[in-house]
């Protein structure tokens, strides 16, 4: 008795037989067999990509595509663990805490504290999810600040390391980041740009957007939360999942501003 296979069933590596529900097109097999394939029913609307709120691109369950800052659902049933090498430190997981009300207040004294110190600082916020109200967040401050020149910066620098930061500044052109780590509370990273940049900063404008906007906030949150059990383990990877869905909410608030949409996203 023939098998007919499923549209879900392939590919296989059957050879080709006659049968009912198949088509006589074939396609080689990996030893050189002929297969053939099921005649599939037509993709459905409802399985089409479609346009979300604020424009954004909403996938179908299952696709393997990224765009609009939407995670493709059924990729995210599973955590994905990165393989640990022996002799190397295990990778920091990630952890997503609730919202702490007292995130504001431990961003500001240390904004007070960094404009105490030598460092020629004009403008200093607090951004990231830690900034935004109800969101569910890694134990992180973000703390963003301008400068005249970031070249001009060695003091400061020197200061920032003797209060407990460290130089992550390496792999980065067009600003200073320096992180501390955490002691008995979150940890702190900060951002150091130049002046002229500070006014359309991608960190600000979102943050503005998701403040103004409740509705993109809890869709980022719900996001965050997939992600997180999906890259458990792999930070990068966490980071770059979002990256679609704070591209397009930061050019939505770039055109709210009469802005040209930002094509480079290098920092």
């Amino acid at each position: 008795m023939n098998r007919t296979r499923s549209c879900d069933d392939r590919p296989f590596s059957s050879p080709v037989k006659r049968g009912r529900g198949t088509t006589r097109s074939v396609v080689e097999g990996a030893r050189g067999r002929a297969q053939t394939r099921p005649q599939c029913p037509p993709q459905s609307r409802s399985s089409r990509r479609r346009p979300g709120p604020s424009g954004l691109v909403i996938e179908p369950a299952g696709s393997r595509g990224r765009r609009g800052g939407q995670p493709p659902t059924a990729d995210l049933a599973a955590p994905r663990r990165r393989p640990h090498t022996p002799g190397v430190p295990a990778p920091e997981p990630i952890t997503l805490v609730p919202y702490d009300p007292a995130w504001p207040r431990l961003a500001a004294e240390a904004a007070r504290l960094l404009r105490a110190s030598r460092g020629a600082i004009d403008q200093i916020e607090h951004f990231g999810s830690t900034a935004i109200p109800g969101l569910a967040a890694k134990p992180t401050i973000d703390i963003i600040a301008s400068v005249p020149d970031l070249a001009a910066l060695d003091p400061f620098a020197a200061w920032l390391q003797a209060d407990g930061y460290d130089d992550m500044s390496a792999n980065f052109s067009f600003r200073r980041f320096f992180r501390k780590p955490p002691s008995s509370g979150p940890s702190f990273h900060l951002h150091l740009v130049t002046t002229d940049a500070w006014p359309t900063k991608s960190e600000r404008l979102f943050r503005d957007w998701l403040l103004a906007h409740p509705a993109v906030a809890a869709s980022y949150a719900a996001l965050k939360a997939q992600l997180a059990i999906r890259f458990a383990d792999d930070r990068d990877a966490y980071t770059e999942a979002k990256s679609d869905f704070i591209q397009s909410a930061v050019n939505d608030a770039r055109h709210s501003r009469v802005l040209p949409p930002l094509t480079n996203w290098e920092e």
